[in-house]
């Protein structure tokens, strides 16, 4: 059993992120609640909703990369895990980036 807890504990961490965007995505009241209240309070946002769906885009994103790092963790092979996580998580920052640009209408 000892030798899945990377596994898990990857498995985890990628399903408390995929809680945290599904909240995210579903909160319709206030999604200011559950985006950083620093960025919201200062007036950057202009519709919260929308950015908390970016937000939730992007941790579902990040999500990924301890996801695929625990099913390469079940084989034994925590080298290539780490390699793994670290490529999967410079393309989920990547992307995230791309994500988040302003558009013209925001």
């Amino acid at each position: 059993m000892s030798e899945y807890g990377f596994s898990v504990l990857m498995f985890c961490f990628a399903g408390a992120l995929l809680l945290y965007a599904g909240l995210l995505v579903l909160e319709k009241k206030r999604p200011d609640l559950l985006i950083p209240r620093f960025y919201a309070s200062a007036g950057k946002v202009g519709n919260a909703r929308r950015y908390a769906r970016r937000i939730a885009k992007i941790v579902a994103l990040c999500a990924l990369s301890p996801l695929l790092t625990g099913l390469v963790g079940l084989t034994g092979k925590y080298l290539i895990a780490g390699i793994v996580f670290v490529v999967t998580m410079a393309a989920a920052i990547w992307l995230g980036v791309r994500i988040t640009k302003e558009t013209p209408d925001d």
